[in-house]
């Protein structure tokens, strides 16, 4: 028995183990995604299998390739059993792929694909989504005239559609603006906006964007106390979901506090951590981010050939994918070094270039453009909040009405039925016939007005309101009420009658 048992506990331990890898191996999603796909039926739900794994290789593994090869699934399948709100999504997804690999041109032809099938199909709520993408995307570009346009026609749309988690990201993109543009009261204002809806109805990773949004003004504020609370609390969402991408620029925004509060060695390690994230999943926009703000930690450091290694790279990837912010950013970055160098001549020359890129990005006539475009859209927003006010008054008003209606209609009829009995126990009493008739009449003419009443609003509707359509069936009613009312008058008199004998 003991040999037995030394000899059975090793293979129970293999068994566990076996077990335990198999019972890992199919909780994975792509796994189990995949086995799901290939079950379904050619139908809606196997376009949102489609979907989820296309979403799941874009978030979660990076593996864009295939996330665009879903989506491109989803759109073959969503054509053939004609269903345009998966056709949308599928390029929505596309651009969005596209997107966080910094291909903004590719990312906009499929945002476009996109909002032309759901406006031809009045997708009202993924249209919002779409307005707000392609203002994310004006916005990466440094466009900001064109991004508050979009942002603005988006929030007309979400809130309209009540598409709260739409409209609580446009606010904290609007943030994100005016956080650059320096308006750190608007920005502030937005974000806290955003941060409430999004928390209201549950909407987690972009409750992190909103946190990640908060820490990003509050550094630009001098606040890295408060702002490296926020970066906290959101990378702890993200790091739960595991959104590569989104803790890559986590890592980023904390080695920004870090190297704020003077802790560059624990900056440096969160922006190495970011870099390698952003490389493996072939982020362009994040990479060139990476790189200017490695260089520039390297350039504190006075370690110059590696900080002009970081910001030239960073340079010309900017220039390449067209990010004015970062571009702008790598020439002050480089005009610093060659000052503190003392090659005042390359120092100048970055300088202008800066302020080149800088005077395109926020000169007086798209500050006044802005301004134009905020005034005007932000009025549309105020009118939009008045009608929901309104209409939500309204609704009240009308249920209040209704109440006030039932409780008259459910009064009237008591006293009907009241008048009814007095006329059945009248037979049984000595009264005069001229007071029976002006019961009878009284009696029938109260049925024949009420039932007009309740009748009405069907009427109305089967008529379209014509008042010939109306007198005919009213009409109709006194023709059956008529006779009904002298055949019980006849029998009340004669009853009547006996009874005064």
């Amino acid at each position: 028995m003991q040999y037995l048992n030394r000899n059975l506990f090793p293979a129970l331990l293999l068994a566990v183990f076996l077990f335990g890898t198999l019972k890992v191996k199919s909780a994975d999603p792509i796994d189990s995604l995949t086995i799901r796909i290939e079950q379904a039926g050619e139908d809606t739900n196997k376009v949102n299998l489609l979907r989820a794994l296309a979403i799941h290789h874009l978030t979660v593994t990076g593996e864009y390739d295939q996330a665009i090869l879903y989506y491109n699934k989803m759109i073959e399948l969503s054509k053939n059993i004609d269903y345009p709100y998966g056709v949308a999504r599928a390029y929505k997804g596309i651009g969005n792929t596209y997107l966080v690999q910094g291909d903004f041109y590719l990312a906009v032809d499929n945002y476009y694909e996109a909002w032309g099938i759901a406006r031809e199909n009045n997708l009202r709520r993924t249209e919002s989504t779409l307005i707000n993408n392609i203002g994310l995307l004006y916005y990466r570009l440094g466009d900001y005239t064109n991004a508050l346009e979009y942002y603005f026609k988006s929030l007309g749309i979400s809130m309209n559609v009540e598409n709260n988690g739409v409209t609580g990201m446009t606010y904290v993109n609007l943030g994100d603006l005016y956080k650059d543009l320096k308006n750190y009261e608007k920005s502030l204002d937005y974000y806290e906006k955003g941060l409430v809806i999004l928390q209201i109805n549950n909407y987690p990773i972009r409750v992190a964007k909103a946190y990640f949004g908060l820490g990003e003004l509050y550094l630009a504020k001098g606040e890295a106390g408060t702002s490296l609370e926020y970066f906290k609390k959101c990378l702890e969402v993200r790091l739960k979901a595991g959104h590569k991408k989104a803790i890559g620029a986590s890592y980023t925004s904390l080695g920004n506090v870090y190297q704020e509060i003077g802790d560059y060695p624990l900056a440096m390690e969160y922006y190495l951590r970011s870099l390698r994230i952003r490389e493996d999943l072939g982020d362009k926009y994040g990479r060139t981010d990476s790189y200017v703000q490695i260089g520039n930690l390297l350039m504190i450091n006075h370690k110059i050939d590696s900080a002009l290694l970081f910001l030239n790279k960073g340079l010309r990837l900017a220039q390449d994918v067209g990010l004015m912010l970062q571009e702008k950013q790598a020439f002050e970055k480089l005009a610093l070094l060659y000052e503190q160098e003392g090659d005042y001549k390359k120092a100048h020359e970055y300088q202008k270039l800066f302020m080149s890129v800088r005077d395109s990005l926020f000169d007086q006539i798209k500050g006044m453009e802005i301004g134009t475009i905020n005034s005007r859209y932000e009025f549309v927003l105020r009118q939009l909040e008045f009608e929901r006010d309104q209409e939500e008054a309204d609704a009240i008003a009308r249920q209040e009405k209704k109440r006030k209606d039932l409780l008259q209609y459910s009064g009237s009829f008591i006293f009907i039925i009241l008048l009814v009995l007095a006329l059945v126990f009248s037979t049984r009493l000595k009264i005069p016939l001229s007071w029976a008739d002006g019961l009878v009449f009284f009696t029938f003419l109260l049925i024949f007005e009420f039932t007009l009443v309740l009748t009405d609003p069907f009427i109305e509707g089967w008529t379209g309101g014509e008042p010939a359509y109306k007198l005919i069936i009213n009409a109709a009613f006194a023709g059956v009420i008529i006779p009904v009312h002298r055949l019980i008058e006849h029998r009340i008199k004669s009853r009547l009658s006996k009874v005064n004998s």
